[in-house]
């Protein structure tokens, strides 16, 4: 609670604004791209899964070899009630 208070009384630190800069579709690109260099892996849309939430997206992960490693699901939003 007091770092989030100093972040933004002292530092006028924002999250939401900086989140407006951080579209999710090209920080997910960056994270795949990035995680797939370093751990030989691929990530692709998966069509035939059901999300966790309609606002999800679900991705199937590929080893180098082709062969499938799982399922990724993921919802970058906070629901009422959770955190």
């Amino acid at each position: 609670y007091w770092a989030a208070r100093y972040r933004k009384d002292v530092l006028g630190f924002d999250a939401k604004k900086l989140s407006e800069y951080l579209p999710v579709d090209a920080v997910l690109e960056g994270i795949f791209t990035h995680i797939g260099k370093l751990f030989e892996v691929e990530f692709r849309p998966n069509t035939t899964d059901a999300p966790i939430h309609p606002d999800a997206k679900v991705f199937d992960v590929f080893r180098a070899d082709g062969t499938r490693a799982g399922v990724l699901h993921f919802d970058p939003n906070e629901r009422p009630g959770e955190k």
